[in-house]
C-alpha cells in the first residue's frame, strides 16, 4: 500500500521489521530487495536482500521467468557464480520467458565469465528460433565477436528487434544440454 502511494521509505521500514521478525523468511527479503533496488536505486544493498531471500531457511518461490531475471541481475552485480549456475536449474521450469530475457540471462552469464553455461543459453536460443543463428554467428562461429553485444552490432540487430521464441522451447533446450551433467540445484 506505500508503494503505489509513492512512500518508499514507509515501505522499507515495515519490509525491515518483516526481516527482524523473522529473518528466515524469504518473502520478506524480496520485497524489501526490490523496494531498495528499484524505489531506491540502491542497487547493491536491495541485490543483497534479494540474494538473502533465496537463501533463507524458508525461500522466496520465483513464479515466473522474470523473477529469474531479477535474482540473476541481484548475482551479477554481487559476482555471485555459484548461486547464478544454481539459478540457471530452477529457471527451467519458470513460464513467461521470452527472447529479450533469455538473452539478458547469457548477458549475465557472459559478464560473470560463465561462457559455458552462456553458450547453453544461445545455443537453446537457436534451437527454439534457427532464424537466430545469423545473429550470433560472430560469436559462436565465426569468433570475430568477442560478445553478445558486439555479435549484435556485427549483424546491426537489436536485441528488441529479434523474434521471440517459445518459452517452453527454449526452456526444454537448456534443460536437454544440462541434464545428466549432475549439476543439479543445490538444497539450502
Amino acid at each position: 500500500l506505500y508503494l503505489e502511494r509513492g512512500k518508499s521509505q514507509e515501505a522499507i521500514e515495515v519490509f525491515r521489521r518483516t526481516v527482524e521478525f523473522d529473518p528466515e523468511v524469504g518473502e520478506s527479503h524480496w520485497y524489501l530487495g526490490l523496494t531498495l533496488f528499484y524505489n531506491l536505486n540502491q542497487r547493491e544493498e536491495g541485490a543483497k536482500e534479494i540474494a538473502k531471500a533465496m537463501s533463507a531457511k524458508s525461500p522466496y518461490q520465483l513464479k515466473d521467468f522474470r523473477d529469474g531475471v531479477t535474482v540473476a541481475t541481484a548475482y551479477d552485480l554481487l559476482k555471485d557464480k555459484e548461486h547464478f549456475r544454481d539459478l540457471l536449474m530452477q529457471m527451467q521450469s519458470l513460464s513467461g520467458g521470452s527472447l529479450p530475457f533469455f538473452l539478458e540471462i547469457a548477458h549475465i552469464a557472459e559478464r560473470l565469465g560463465l561462457m559455458p553455461e552462456r553458450n547453453v543459453v544461445l545455443n537453446a536460443i537457436l534451437r527454439a528460433d534457427p532464424t537466430f543463428k545469423a545473429r550470433i554467428a560472430p560469436l559462436l562461429e565465426t569468433k570475430t565477436a568477442k560478445t553478445i553485444e558486439e555479435a549484435l552490432k556485427q549483424t546491426s540487430v537489436k536485441p528488441a528487434e529479434t523474434p521471440r521464441p517459445a518459452a517452453a522451447a527454449v526452456n526444454a533446450a537448456v534443460a536437454a544440454t544440462t541434464s545428466g551433467s549432475g549439476s543439479g540445484p543445490r538444497r539450502r
